[in-house]
């Protein structure tokens, strides 16, 4: 049953193109006829106007980036970014509370199991996060990052085994 609905569907949607197909010919013909019937000298004016309009009209569209009057020019619409049409991403934190991910650290140290992440944040200050989430927003500021300065980080980094994160991407 569902297969005679995309058959009669098919053949609507063919017989539509046919249709308009048909149509679009009896135009393109009537319109070379009235072309041809049309003298020579009359033919080369008529293709030298076109050709005129159109060369104006790229050479509207190279110049006018160029014009410092963008009034004066109609509206051109630029391109649509992700951004524009993503607009508000709740996934998307600000700049300022996300962390770069640096690595892993653990190992035992003073007789214990010690295990956490670090990560930087954009003044440079280190943060570790013994126990993060495991979502989007692993990396973003939260109670859970304790700043250390760097001579506890190095304290750590004689005592504990660094493990870097592997970027996403082609190189090892």
């Amino acid at each position: 049953m569902e297969e005679t609905m995309q058959n009669e569907k098919r053949s609507r949607i063919d017989a539509v193109r046919s249709f308009v197909s048909c149509k679009l010919r009896v135009q393109i013909n009537k319109l070379n006829d009235a072309f041809n019937r049309r003298s020579p000298e009359s033919k080369r004016v008529s293709l030298m106007i076109f050709g005129t309009i159109a060369g104006l009209g790229a050479l509207f569209l190279m110049i006018s980036p160029f014009v410092s009057d963008p009034g004066r020019l109609p509206p051109i619409e630029g391109i649509t970014k992700p951004t524009d049409i993503y607009q508000k991403n709740p996934m998307k934190h600000n700049e300022a509370q996300q962390l770069i991910p640096v690595g892993k650290m653990k190992g035992e140290m003073d007789g214990e199991f010690e295990a956490f992440y670090i990560a930087l944040d954009a003044e440079g200050k280190i943060y570790i996060n013994r126990d993060p989430s495991f979502g989007d927003d692993r990396f973003v500021k939260s109670s859970g990052w304790v700043t250390i300065t760097n001579e506890e980080f190095r304290a750590y980094e004689k005592q504990l085994h660094f493990i870097r994160f592997k970027q996403k991407g082609l190189t090892p």
